[in-house]
């Protein structure tokens, strides 16, 4: 049996014009990420377009991305599981169970 990673991105970094695929799909990787996870994703081994990565670094600054285990798919050959990443104030404004008081603000 084959286990698919999809990570998804709940916040845009890609220009315009860029056709590319917007997400990043693993094969029998051996961690997925849970809820609540804390995630770093080295880009550059990811996509080959300069401006992507650029924009990433630029959202990225002074911030961590977390992980919602958004969707399993079971098929008789393959899971894939679905996970979306999010800019941290976005996901603690959506998931504040994952953090005390003084870390929403």
């Amino acid at each position: 049996m084959k286990t698919i990673l999809r990570l998804e991105f709940d916040f845009n970094f890609f220009p315009e014009d860029y056709t590319g695929p917007r997400f990043i799909k693993l094969i029998d990787p051996t961690v997925i990420p849970a809820t609540g996870d804390i995630v770093h994703i080295r880009m550059e081994e990811f996509f080959d377009d300069a401006q992507v990565i650029r924009n990433l670094e630029d959202v990225a600054e002074d911030q961590v991305f977390y992980a919602e285990r958004l969707n399993t798919i079971f098929g008789k050959n393959e899971t894939e599981v679905i996970v979306v990443v999010y800019e941290e104030a976005t996901f603690k404004e959506a998931f504040p169970r994952f953090f005390n008081a003084s870390e929403l603000v």
